[in-house]
């Protein structure tokens, strides 16, 4: 687990995830992964990277360096995994992957970009 495991006790952006659904989905089993679209916010390239969400407390995965990223979410079942679908809109469609936003937290006097996505099988 990170430090402390809670995203709001790192710079950059944070993920929460939402797991939904008719199966119970262990949040230790899932895998994020994380490709930039174009620059990050310090105009670097950036670097795809992937993280279990378990490894996060709340289900809210902090430290992601602020920029636009195509997510897709995988279920780690043995030796393999097994894909979930993803989507930034609780009523939206679920998809193979999503595109995330980060945008600045509007709930506290801290700017903190923050975005959610909604897994399900």
């Amino acid at each position: 687990m990170n430090a402390n495991g809670y995203a709001s006790s790192y710079f950059g952006a944070s993920l929460r995830v939402v797991l939904s659904g008719p199966v119970f989905l262990d949040s230790h089993r899932v895998r994020l992964s994380f490709v930039p679209n174009g620059p990050l916010i310090d105009g670097s390239a950036g670097t795809a990277f992937s993280v279990m969400l378990g490894d996060w407390a709340g289900d809210a995965i902090g430290n992601i360096p602020v920029g636009v990223y195509t997510v897709t979410a995988q279920y780690i079942q043995g030796s393999g995994s097994v894909p979930l679908r993803i989507t930034t809109d609780s009523s939206g469609s679920y998809r193979a992957s999503a595109m995330v936003h980060f945008t600045p937290d509007s709930s506290s006097c801290l700017i903190e970009p923050q975005a959610s996505v909604y897994l399900q099988p």
